[in-house]
């Protein structure tokens, strides 16, 4: 074989390589973001209720393949948000986060009511793994329909990242027609 043929050749079989080697990188990518689009929570909330139910709930669920994991729960009420309270000196919150909620929308109005009502918080760092559900409030008991509509008042924003790090959003406002806004993950 003379030398320009061999030259040739050399040359080919090294183009391939490169070929070869950048298609992998490629599918690489492709893969990667796949899997990132694949594992990316969702998350939906619903108020639920009805007088077939023997509850009434603010529930949480991850719709999605990936965990979510928590970054903020905020309440806003008539467009203002609801301030988590100061600390006490020894870094616990003067009242938990809920109950000031509850206290916003002038619920429970008595004891007996107070007893009626499971509160779940979603704290910074907290999972939700897919497929699972949080009801933020769970009432047991019957709800007169004004009690049941102070908790419509309320609008839900919830922050959370997804395993690859992204930043996602969802808030919800059973006010308004379309109660959710989705925020892409970024």
């Amino acid at each position: 074989m003379d030398k320009t043929k061999r030259v040739t050749l050399d040359v080919f079989a090294i183009t391939i390589a490169f070929i070869a080697a950048g298609f992998t990188g490629w599918q690489i990518l492709q893969t990667r973001e796949h899997s990132r689009l694949a594992l990316r929570p969702h998350l939906d909330v619903s108020l639920k209720g009805s007088n077939d139910l023997t509850f009434r709930s603010l529930r949480v669920d991850n719709a999605g393949l990936g965990p979510a994991f928590i970054e903020s729960m905020n309440f806003t009420l008539d467009d203002v948000p609801i301030l988590r309270e100061t600390y006490k000196d020894d870094g616990t919150p003067q009242r938990e986060y809920l109950q000031i909620v509850l206290d916003k929308i002038g619920w429970p109005r008595d004891d007996a009511s107070r007893n009626r009502i499971l509160r779940t918080t979603l704290p910074k760092g907290a999972v939700l793994s897919p497929g699972s559900e949080v009801h933020i409030f769970k009432i047991i008991s019957d709800l007169s329909d004004d009690e049941y509509q102070q908790f419509r008042e309320l609008e839900l924003d919830i922050i959370y990242r997804s395993t690859y790090n992204e930043t996602c959003r969802v808030i919800f406002n059973p006010k308004k027609e379309d109660a959710y806004t989705h925020f892409p993950c970024k």
